[in-house]
């Protein structure tokens, strides 16, 4: 048996899972709140710790935990196999060893970044064959947009990682003269803009921008749940805005919400054009939950990538929308961990 621990911000998901030929199965799945409070992460691991113990005991009775091996899956900057580099919007800020956090006892931890877990699952088990057939010999490029962004290049099998870390596309400058960030250590990073907490924010700032002026065109979205919800809302709440509301912001041709897409989806395609241009890749996998829930997201960006890509690299490269498959992510960690 296997466990499978994902992370994002507001719930950790916990999956047990017995590999047999051809798919894994998922024998029991849990969901509970991180203890996110601790810029060391020590908190967070511990309490994930202490779940994974009571998974596997409620499965396998009398199993000795320490016996098993745990696929954990989260965003940031890792050093595999069990180190977090830096995770700003997990709050943990400082380099972090999982197993120095852990007792001795403890199952057996290897950190694997959700980006690689999803393109993993999707290679194996859910993209079409056509696609990846022969993809041991092909470059390709996977793009996660959802808390933030990152990005993945598969050649001849094996992720490519560089020097250090090769993963966090939403670190690229988009706009230099853009906004300052702390957190990006840069002006105008790609995340500012096309990440869902991102969008979330540039609509309520607009908003506040905007909000005493009388536009006609406004009269008949002025009772959408958007707007009720940014009625209500404060400006320290300004990256809270779900993308189920971001969605309904399109939906009804809100210009805050088209606005804020438009940009979104321009610079995203802006920074795939130029890793198009770089290592012409044979596929462009785009994933995560803006792609797959918010209206138009993927198709506005695919039109983005060919507006700025040479048309030699356009025409070369397959670019698709992934399989919104929940599993795959489980399927994937597992699969990764073992590169």
């Amino acid at each position: 048996m296997e466990v499978v621990v994902q992370l994002e911000t507001e719930t950790v998901d916990l999956a047990c899972i017995r590999s047999e030929a051809g798919k894994p199965k998922i024998l029991f799945e849990t969901q509970f709140a991180p203890d996110l409070s601790d810029p060391t992460g020590k908190a967070l691991f511990r309490g994930v710790d202490v779940e994974v113990s009571k998974a596997v005991s409620k499965i396998a009775p009398g199993m000795d935990v320490h016996n098993v091996n745990v696929s954990f899956v989260m965003p940031g900057s890792l050093r595999p196999p069990d180190t977090v580099v830096r995770v700003s919007r997990l709050n943990i800020r400082q380099e972090c060893n999982v197993t120095s956090c852990l007792s001795e006892h403890s199952a057996r931890y290897t950190l694997v970044n959700d980006v690689l877990a999803s393109a993993m699952g999707h290679i194996g088990y859910s993209l079409d064959q056509e696609l990846t057939q022969d993809w041991e010999s092909k470059v390709i490029l996977f793009i996660y947009v959802n808390e933030g962004i990152g990005s993945l290049i598969v050649a001849n099998s094996a992720p490519i990682s560089g020097a250090g870390f090769a993963g966090p596309l939403g670190h690229a400058i988009v706009e230099p003269k853009g906004q300052y960030f702390d957190d990006f250590r840069a002006r105008g990073a790609l995340e500012t803009y096309s990440s869902r907490p991102w969008i979330s924010a540039n609509i309520v700032n607009r908003f506040f921008t905007e909000r005493h002026k009388s536009q006609e065109e406004d009269l008949d979205i002025s009772n959408s749940s958007l707007r009720r919800a940014l009625e209500e809302i404060t400006l320290d709440k300004k990256y809270s805005l779900s993308i189920d509301l971001i969605n309904v912001g399109v939906d009804t041709k809100d210009n805050l919400a088209l606005s804020a897409l438009h940009d979104a989806t321009d610079y995203l395609g802006l920074a795939i054009s130029h890793i198009i241009v770089a290592l012409n890749p044979h596929l462009v996998v785009l994933d995560g939950g803006v792609i797959h829930n918010v209206q138009g997201y993927f198709e506005h960006t695919v039109h983005a990538i060919k507006k700025y890509t040479y048309v030699d690299g356009w025409n070369s490269t397959t670019i698709v929308r992934s399989q919104n498959s929940p599993n795959n992510t489980i399927y994937g960690a597992i699969d990764a961990r073992k590169l």
